[in-house]
């Protein structure tokens, strides 16, 4: 099981490069030097970041460039696996990532299931809270009280501290 901490960063559907977005999910234009500027005002070399997938769109002729753009995001990177992220696991490790599937971890006796799509819940799943990304703003941050959407829409477009989204 990775090592969580209350002072790991998370972050989930940065989808850089993807212009489309902007429409698809009212964000801003200037989304990506949003993403990257909050990225690199708080995220340090070697605080420990967990990206719930969706990195970045790549295809098209900027594909290098945000290629060199992920590589340098600061932090001891770890992630996990989206529907976009359609790449080979070395592809991705050449990035600087570590490669995760959906995992659990406790704190303070609390069952946080990580994963990329939000999980469904029921009466002794084996977790308590699901951190998810997946759903942008077509859902609610919480679908309910089981779940909490860190799609980078919800966490004003930077990376958030685990402390910083439940309750300790």
């Amino acid at each position: 099981m990775p090592k969580v901490t209350l002072n790991t960063w998370m972050i989930s559907d940065t989808h850089f490069g993807h212009s489309n977005i902007v429409e698809y999910c009212n964000r801003p234009k200037n989304h990506d030097a949003l993403m990257i500027k909050n990225w690199f005002n708080i995220v340090g070399v070697n605080d420990p970041l967990l990206h719930l997938g969706d990195i970045a769109v790549w295809y098209g002729a900027d594909q290098k460039q945000w290629e060199q753009k992920v590589r340098k995001l600061p932090g001891k990177k770890k992630m996990i696996i989206g529907n976009h992220d359609e790449r080979s696991s070395s592809f991705y490790r050449g990035l600087g990532f570590g490669i995760l599937k959906p995992f659990k971890a406790i704190l303070d006796d609390v069952v946080f299931l990580f994963s990329h799509y939000p999980e469904f819940y029921f009466q002794g799943c084996g977790w308590d809270t699901n951190i998810h990304g997946h759903s942008h703003t077509h859902k609610k941050k919480h679908w309910s009280n089981h779940h909490i959407n860190i799609s980078i829409e919800h966490m004003n477009y930077k990376p958030v501290r685990l402390k910083d989204i439940i309750d300790v």
